[in-house]
């Protein structure tokens, strides 16, 4: 349960963070900021980090409480599927995420 506990968590704070950074590419793209390294970068990671929409119960559960809520076949079924992910996977999206946020951290700062 240790590690389920500590993947749900994982996984919650991965789908606000690409909320966050997608905040920031709009933003960015509406000020005309983004350098061409990040429009590379954001299609070089897209495929990653779009896995991290199949999170969405995780999230939900993790930061709504929804687990009292959950039918319990189907929080089983979802705390299965947070057991299953591999780590490696976890690792990639995190450097993905990071990697993105510089190049973007770099546009907004090249702009002031």
């Amino acid at each position: 349960m240790t590690e389920i506990a500590i993947k749900k968590q994982v996984l919650a704070a991965l789908y606000e963070i690409r909320a966050g950074l997608n905040e920031w590419h709009r933003k960015l793209d509406a000020l005309g900021a983004l350098s061409d390294e990040t429009r590379a970068e954001k299609k070089r990671v897209r495929k990653v980090i779009a896995r991290v929409d199949k999170f969405v119960r995780v999230r939900n559960a993790t930061f709504h409480f929804g687990d009292s809520l959950e039918d319990s076949d189907k929080l089983i079924k979802l705390y299965e599927q947070i057991y299953a992910t591999d780590i490696q996977l976890l690792n990639r999206i995190i450097d993905d995420l990071r990697s993105l946020g510089e190049k973007l951290k770099n546009d907004a700062l090249s702009k002031c």
